[in-house]
């Protein structure tokens, strides 16, 4: 989440063209059954055939969700399932299946108020539900605060880009995307393990957040989910 014009579209669109398997969407240009799944009909055969949305051609891959808060509530809660089961379920003209949806969401949105307003809580900010933001592991926020030195580098990156249709030279070398997709696919074969001891740490540092959540009302909401996410963040870094 971040206030408009902080290249969240941007962001999302480079991590869209560096997966190996991804798909990107917007909110109001994506409906529940865009998302999951839609029966159609053969127009040769006329038999009721089922397509897969953005979130099944996205299984084991990422889908990059943009304008996340001007989706309706009906086509939000389609992805309830797959952040939590990994899976969708059909139940519509006679076909019973589940698909699989082993995916990552990378969503962006906006605060309610359009900017971010420090003076207010989270949940005034964000207004979504609960349940939905409990099963994402990380809520990062970018906020557009006004500093001379860096709007000076910003201002004079996107003159340079316009000028020349290229970046400028910097002192250090970005990595290539192939060095990056290769990287990415070798951390993919690892299967770390938690140790005991981290373990312990883990579930004292849960409890402490649960209890923190209780006696803080400016936090989010913490919950069990809190925990996986913790888990899958500690296996991630080893």
């Amino acid at each position: 989440m971040g206030d408009p014009g902080v290249a969240k579209s941007q962001l999302l669109s480079y991590i869209d063209r560096l997966a190996p398997r991804s798909q990107y969407t917007t909110g109001r240009g994506s409906s529940g059954v865009g998302l999951t799944a839609s029966i159609m009909k053969d127009p040769i055969t006329n038999e009721l055939m089922l397509e897969g949305g953005a979130l099944v051609l996205a299984d084991q891959g990422v889908c990059c969700i943009d304008e996340f808060d001007k989706m309706m509530d009906s086509d939000r809660t389609a992805i309830h399932e797959v952040m939590e089961q990994q899976t969708i379920s059909i139940a519509k003209a006679g076909i019973l299946t589940s698909l699989n949806a082993r995916v990552s969401i990378l969503a962006a949105a906006n605060p309610a108020y359009g900017r971010y307003n420090p003076k207010k809580s989270i949940e005034h900010n964000i207004q979504l539900p609960a349940a939905l933001l409990s099963r994402f592991d990380l809520l990062w926020l970018i906020q557009d605060k006004a500093d001379r030195e860096t709007d000076l580098k910003l201002a004079q990156h996107i003159t340079y880009v316009h000028q020349h249709c290229a970046e400028p030279p910097s002192d250090s070398k970005p990595l290539d995307m192939k060095t990056m997709r290769r990287y990415i696919s070798l951390c993919k074969t690892k299967r770390p393990v938690i140790p005991e001891a981290l373990a312990d740490f883990i579930v004292a540092s849960y409890v402490e957040l649960r209890r923190d959540a209780r006696n803080n009302k400016d936090m989010t909401f913490t919950s069990a989910r809190t925990l996986l996410a913790i888990l899958r963040l500690s296996t991630a870094l080893v």
